[in-house]
């Protein structure tokens, strides 16, 4: 079987309804293909019809829904082992080519999701982790990689500390709010507000209120709902 076509991935919204998908691109073998249902890797829970075939199927025990993507994953091993004076087999030969064929497919998917350059030459290498740890990636005047150091104060130290996922008071602890305004879709701000909005107020009093139990001058808590 020829190769004919340099597609290893398909991706779908799945719906909830549908359990059945087509994987348009060539499988040797069942674990030769990778099933991600919004980003999660699945293992379990559906069967592939058709491998060998140019166009197969994947059907899944429950209707998935969100983001499906199928993806065909060589493992770079070669498991033939011709013998002396043994048959020499068109079909063997065949499949051995197209897994080297459909490795070096998924090599150079995989190498278009790298940052590259168009230069021939190519550029310099990056140093070591422990270099470029707390540093930022900028180039020099020959477009060479250059370790940038975030100076205290600098705008890129600002930057650097809003983009921390990890430290307390850093990236959404260095952010402020005002319940008052109406942000974006999809900020801190619309999450916030969100959030407050599901949370009951709480009234501090001195005096007792209505058809409560106690005593008068205590100090009560009392929940609002909005």
């Amino acid at each position: 079987m020829t190769v004919t076509t340099p597609t290893n991935y398909i991706q779908y919204q799945a719906d909830g309804i549908a359990t059945n998908f087509s994987i348009p691109f060539l499988l040797l073998a069942d674990n030769d293909l990778e099933v991600y249902l919004d980003n999660n890797l699945l293992t379990i829970g559906y069967s592939l019809k058709g491998v060998g075939n140019p166009i197969s199927e994947i059907i899944f025990t429950i209707a998935p829904r969100g983001t499906l993507l199928l993806q065909r994953k060589i493992t770079l091993l070669r498991e033939t082992d011709y013998q002396e004076n043994g048959d020499l087999l068109a079909n063997t030969l065949n499949k051995d080519f197209d897994r080297l064929y459909l490795a070096l497919q998924g090599i150079s998917q995989d190498n278009s999701k790298t940052l590259r350059v168009e230069d021939a030459k190519g550029i310099a290498a990056l140093s070591y982790a422990k270099n470029r740890a707390n540093k930022l990636l900028g180039f020099d005047s020959e477009g060479q990689p250059l370790l940038i150091n975030t100076n205290s104060g600098s705008a890129l130290e600002l930057a650097k500390d809003l983009a921390d996922p990890n430290n307390p008071i850093k990236g959404a602890g260095m952010l402020g709010y005002n319940e008052n305004l109406n942000y974006s879709n999809r900020t801190v701000g619309t999450a916030l507000k969100t959030i407050s909005q599901t949370i009951p107020k709480i009234t501090i009093s001195v005096d007792k209120p209505n058809n409560s139990i106690g005593s008068e001058g205590e100090i009560w808590l009392q929940l609002e709902e909005e």
